[in-house]
């Protein structure tokens, strides 16, 4: 009797709706994904679980080693001098390649050439008949100074410059119209103390030269002053702007340069005065 009701049991789930087939195959392939991602899971864990313990492994097969002064030392296994020849300690000339990349310094001296122009307008004449006079003024000069410079990158240095620089200019007109219209001679004449800065870069450089081009601001305080054109009590302070190139010549030894220069460098023109200086200097640095 039992197996007859199971038989009879079994037909009526032979009859079950086509809906229930349905869900019932939704419900196994879920189940089956939920499986897969388990699995999928794990494998993933595993992985990383052996990822650490690899990393574990080489770090206690390959231990650290430690620097102690000039030479290496293996802390477990290795003599010291297996690991100086994985490791050789640097030569003289790879320390130098690795320190001329270091922010350098150079400090030294140059002397100046000046070429100097100034060209001013101003009225002669009687206060009845007033005239306007132009006078185009050249003349020579000199200067001596002092610089630091340091390096910012590996294209870009910046000097610092201090000392004395002489501004002389004349012309002689054609009438007597200088020095309160008693002279056909102008001039003037001034010292400065001067303040330079200038930003440079480096657009070539070899084992035994560096040349670069690069502007400044600089800033001039008058010491004498003498003029036949124009109001010397008015000449105190000024300030230039200045273009430049050069270069930097060095010596056997690496270490001293030659340092060369050209340069304009402008003063604050107004509608009566406009003046300039051609610049060339040269002289003697150290770098470290």
């Amino acid at each position: 009797m039992s197996i007859k009701k199971n038989k009879s049991d079994f037909k009526i789930d032979q009859g079950t709706t086509e809906e229930d087939a349905k869900a019932c195959s939704l419900q196994t392939s879920k189940s089956n994904r939920q499986s897969n991602d388990g699995i999928r899971r794990n494998q993933i864990w595993y992985k990383r679980d052996l990822f650490f313990i690899k990393i574990l492994l080489v770090a206690l097969v390959n231990p650290p080693i430690m620097a102690i002064g000039s030479q290496s030392v293996d802390l477990h296994s290795k003599s010291a001098s297996e690991v100086q020849n994985e490791n050789p300690i640097p030569s003289s000339s790879s320390l130098d390649d690795i320190t001329s990349h270091n922010e350098l310094r150079n400090v030294g001296f140059v002397g100046s050439y000046l070429n100097n122009y100034m060209k001013t307008v101003f009225t002669a004449g009687t206060p009845a008949n007033p005239k306007s006079v132009e006078a185009d003024m050249r003349g020579d000069g000199f200067g001596i100074s002092g610089f630091y410079g340091t390096q910012l990158s590996e294209l870009l240095w910046v000097n610092l410059l201090l000392g004395f620089d002489s501004y002389h200019v004349s012309t002689k007109l054609s009438e007597a119209y200088c020095a309160a219209q008693t002279s056909q001679t102008c001039y003037v004449k001034v010292n400065f103390f001067t303040a330079h800065s200038i930003l440079k870069y480096i657009f070539s450089q070899t084992p035994r030269s560096r040349w670069w081009v690069g502007g400044g601001l600089g800033f001039l305080f008058a010491i004498s002053k003498y003029s036949t054109v124009l109001d010397a009590e008015k000449i105190d302070r000024n300030g230039i702007y200045s273009a430049s190139m050069g270069a930097d010549y060095f010596l056997n030894s690496g270490k001293n340069f030659i340092p060369i220069e050209m340069s304009i460098a402008l003063f604050p023109s107004s509608s009566e005065t406009s003046a300039r200086m051609l610049i060339v200097k040269a002289g003697y640095g150290w770098q470290y």
